[in-house]
């Protein structure tokens, strides 16, 4: 058998010949950045990994702070890198995905911040505890489905 004898196997998910503006790219619109865009991405991406080498040489934080702010870099460079719309320019960042991107990163020193009182109250039940799993036992699903429909008598 020769090289003849086979037909070539295309990919049966791509199309030979996509539309112009259909290219599907599978993670997402990436945005192609200059500028401004690109320094500010860099620096998030060099912050990212002076951190990674920071705690992997010294560990210098608790293991929920660190992987609080850990995620809390992905979500900075997601939100630099990938437009929330579809109609966004692919060549510069948008203010409100920089806000975002920077309000997530700043949401991961919460855990450093508030670091003692989570380890002190680490267990116990608040307020919002209970009346979430009160509310899931048979009576309390009796009373908040008698309240919610007391018009009906």
């Amino acid at each position: 058998m020769g090289k003849e004898d086979h037909a070539p196997i295309l990919d049966a998910g791509r199309p030979e010949e996509e539309p112009p503006g259909e290219h599907f790219e599978e993670h997402g619109r990436q945005r192609r950045l200059s500028g401004w865009g690109l320094r500010a991405m860099m620096a998030a991406a060099l912050g990212f990994s002076v951190y990674q080498l920071d705690v992997a040489a010294f560990s210098p934080l608790s293991s929920q702070v660190t992987r609080s702010l850990h995620v809390g870099f992905l979500l900075l460079l997601t939100y630099l890198l990938y437009p929330a719309t579809k109609k966004a320019n692919l060549a510069r960042i948008a203010w409100h995905d920089a806000a975002v991107g920077v309000a997530a990163f700043a949401l991961g020193f919460y855990h450093w911040i508030f670091e003692a009182d989570l380890v002190a109250r680490a267990g116990d039940r608040c307020r919002i505890g209970h009346v979430h799993t009160d509310g899931l036992d048979a009576r309390g699903a009796e009373r908040g489905f008698r309240s919610a429909f007391s018009w009906l008598r």
